[in-house]
């Protein structure tokens, strides 16, 4: 009895009026569609997409197999720097700054390996599309988390690991010979496709407010913070707005600072 009172009350907070699925905007949801997209996906895309393009690549370009081990390995590589940097650039810049930099680094990467005239420019977008998704990868969960409400924080954060499965799935569909063909224009569109998901997640970021905790720990505005909470939320609760805002315990004392606000 005590464990499933317990799954019950849990789902009943989820649930709530003031809490999960019910309190979450339209924003909110658009938010985590783009972010997912725009990261997760990527990831899982870049990772797959020369699995079954590498013949028709090799061959387009004329290849030796040593270059086209540095082709596979450029996105580990840059997936490294990437990923080193995010935390910086996050902390720098805002989550939401730090998201739009990093899009530079995809839409520049895989426009270099669309229209590559030669297996050098091929490498090096691979190198960026490396820098971009390894970043994607530390950006994508930490603009989720932060802007999910904590009972279903754990369900948003796995959007990114669904999209990325979803991402590296696609990948391997398209990039079939019996799909993309044998033409040259073939795998180009293949390879040009993430630009969409990229650009659709920077116009809606161009909506979005930064993270409500990054604007509270390390901007310390407490106003911002409230007006990205709102952004975010249909209802502000009191005790939501205690754990981001003030990280405290008493709830009498966070009452009165929102009054005080008001």
């Amino acid at each position: 009895f005590p464990v499933w009172y317990n799954f019950a009350a849990r789902i009943n907070t989820i649930f709530m009026p003031e809490k999960g699925f019910s309190n979450c905007t339209p924003l909110f949801w658009l938010a985590t569609a783009a972010a997912s997209v725009g990261c997760g996906f990527q990831h899982g895309y870049a990772l797959a997409i020369l699995a079954n393009t590498l013949p028709i690549i090799k061959n387009r370009f004329d290849v030796s197999d040593v270059y086209m081990s540095g082709i596979v390995s450029g996105n580990a590589l840059g997936a490294i720097l990437g990923a080193v940097l995010a935390g910086y650039a996050a902390d720098r810049l805002g989550r939401r700054k730090a998201l739009f930099l990093n899009s530079i680094f995809l839409n520049v990467g895989w426009s270099l390996m669309a229209g590559a005239p030669s297996q050098h420019f091929f490498l090096v977008g691979r190198v960026a599309v490396g820098v971009g998704v390894g970043a994607a990868s530390v950006l994508g969960n930490m603009f989720l988390s932060e802007i999910s409400p904590v009972s279903i924080r754990g369900f948003i954060g796995n959007m990114f690991g669904v999209s990325g499965s979803l991402g590296f799935f696609l990948s391997v569909g398209l990039g079939m010979p019996q799909v993309i063909g044998y033409k040259d224009i073939g795998w180009r569109l293949v390879f040009a496709f993430p630009i969409l998901l990229v650009l659709f997640q920077d116009a809606v970021l161009l909506a979005c407010t930064d993270t409500p905790p990054y604007l509270a720990t390390i901007k310390r505005d407490i106003q911002e913070t409230l007006t990205s909470l709102a952004k975010y939320r249909k209802v502000l609760s009191e005790e939501e707005v205690e754990s981001v805002v003030y990280g405290e315990t008493d709830v009498n004392q966070t009452e009165n600072r929102v009054l005080s606000l008001r």
